[in-house]
């Protein structure tokens, strides 16, 4: 099979960070073929650098001012307590549904 080249604009190399986990796992199962080839030039590279730490923080506060909870950034997926905030918000949920 021929390789493919994949080029990444910086714009959508940030949005990995707000991906759900499961669309980046898909990403991530798709680039490990061995005959998918990812390249970066040196200008994504450095604008991915510069805006990374912006683009948490907007997909934190994203998730700060999310309501519900149904928007939740993997970084958060990612944190040691995050399976307890599924259960409460589980619980939330059902008792939101309990009321409607």
């Amino acid at each position: 099979m021929p390789t493919i080249d994949v080029f990444i604009d910086s714009n959508i190399f940030l949005n990995f960070y707000e991906f759900s986990g499961e669309s980046v796992r898909v990403l991530e199962s798709a680039l490990s073929l061995d005959h998918l080839r990812l390249w970066l030039t040196e200008q994504v590279r450095d604008e991915v650098e510069r805006k990374r730490d912006e683009t948490i923080a907007k997909a934190l506060k994203a998730f700060r001012q999310g309501g519900d909870g149904n928007v939740v950034p993997p970084l958060v997926r990612d944190h040691p307590k995050f399976s307890q905030f599924e259960l409460a918000r589980t619980a939330y949920t059902e008792q939101k549904n309990q009321l409607t």
